[in-house]
């Protein structure tokens, strides 16, 4: 089922791997999302199983905005695992600004329909490593 918001569709495909992902509890999945622009609407661009954030970073573009849904397996400094499920939103410098606009208007739809609590803006493609998310989810599960 696909959702509807005041830019556009997110698409049901979309909603289908975000329940597949969330169910699987998989450690470094990641489901790259992106606008398709003339149909205003969120589709999947495509689904990663175990990838690290180093190896999406050598596939984006730099000039098109990107939503990746990622599985992450954290380990925690008491031995506890989680695997939480964040949401990078890659908005690159090079973007242009009607993209840019619709991309940053989208951000909070798709946090709030898929109850994505964590979320981290980047620009730079050399942000996006294993051990930056590990820091970001440090000072975050505290």
């Amino acid at each position: 089922m696909s959702g509807e918001t005041h830019w556009g569709t997110i698409g049901s495909a979309v909603v289908e791997e975000i329940d597949k992902l969330r169910l699987s509890r998989a450690a470094n999945r990641a489901l790259l999302l992106k606008i398709d622009k003339p149909k205003l609407e969120l589709v999947v661009d495509s689904v990663k199983d175990n990838v690290t954030l180093e190896d999406i970073a050598d596939e984006l573009s730099e000039s098109q905005p990107c939503y990746i849904v990622y599985s992450y397996k954290f380990d925690r400094d008491d031995g506890r695992v989680q695997y939480p499920l964040l949401l990078i939103f890659y908005m690159p410098q090079a973007c242009p600004i009607d993209l840019n606009m619709l991309s940053t208007n989208t951000k909070r739809h798709v946090m709030d329909k898929f109850q994505l609590s964590r979320s981290f803006d980047v620009q730079n493609l050399d942000t996006l490593t294993n051990d930056w998310l590990q820091t970001q989810c440090l000072i975050i599960f505290r």
